[in-house]
């Protein structure tokens, strides 16, 4: 009698294994002090998740596998540079705060999520929005999961390259005045390409960005 092929791992054993993996290479890097294979580690095992995820997607497949490429850049960024743990109480904080923000607006682009910015212009113009501006902050959310892992990534290769006080410099004043300005540029160039939508007020989005009902998960 011919032997049955047993039927491949689920999805949620395969994510399981994933974390329980991340979780004993974290620990043992860690017991080695080698940070920056703990750092890596965590961003590449984040990678994978997300290569996993875009595979199984049917839209936005190659979007997704560019956002895993720049989480792998990210991890080996910080495997070249070796992090020293005299430099990691200062480098990690801002980085992984970085990979947060992006991770939080990348997760809402997800079959099944909406999107950030999306839900925040259902909060202001209701059920139904005007046109062209689910497409415009769909994107724009994307625009918000790229440029906080971009600058993380530069980040690390300044750190790399010309050394902490460069660091520093990049990360406390260079990467604030790109978050400005991405975010006031976003504004005049939404007032110029969707003109019937309304004129955009930066003291109203900080407004929606204060009310809970932008932040509330809904598909």
């Amino acid at each position: 009698m011919k032997a049955t092929a047993s039927p491949p791992p689920g999805p949620a054993v395969v994510r399981l294994a994933l974390a329980a993996a991340t979780f004993l290479a974290f620990h043992l890097a860690i017991l080695q002090g080698a940070i920056s294979w703990a750092v890596a580690v965590v961003f590449g095992s984040l990678a994978l998740a997300v290569a996993a995820k875009a595979l199984q997607a049917e839209r936005r497949r190659s979007s997704l596998l560019l956002f895993a490429l720049a989480l792998l850049a990210v991890a080996a960024s910080v495997f070249r540079w070796q992090v020293d743990e005299a430099r990691a109480a200062l480098v990690l904080p801002p980085l992984i705060g970085y990979v947060l923000t992006s991770a939080f607006f990348a997760y809402s682009l997800l079959p099944g999520q909406m999107p950030v910015i999306v839900r925040m212009c259902h909060v202001t113009q209701g059920e139904t929005l005007p046109e062209g501006l689910e497409a415009y902050a769909r994107a724009l959310t994307w625009g918000w999961a790229v440029l906080p892992l971009g600058l993380a990534l530069v980040s690390i290769l300044v750190l790399g390259l010309f050394g902490l006080e460069a660091w520093s410099w990049v990360c406390n004043v260079v990467n604030p005045l790109v978050f400005a300005a991405f975010f006031a540029g976003e504004h005049a160039y939404r007032a110029w390409r969707l003109p019937h939508v309304g004129k955009p007020s930066i003291l109203r989005t900080l407004g929606v960005m204060l009310d809970p009902a932008s932040w509330q998960r809904s598909s």
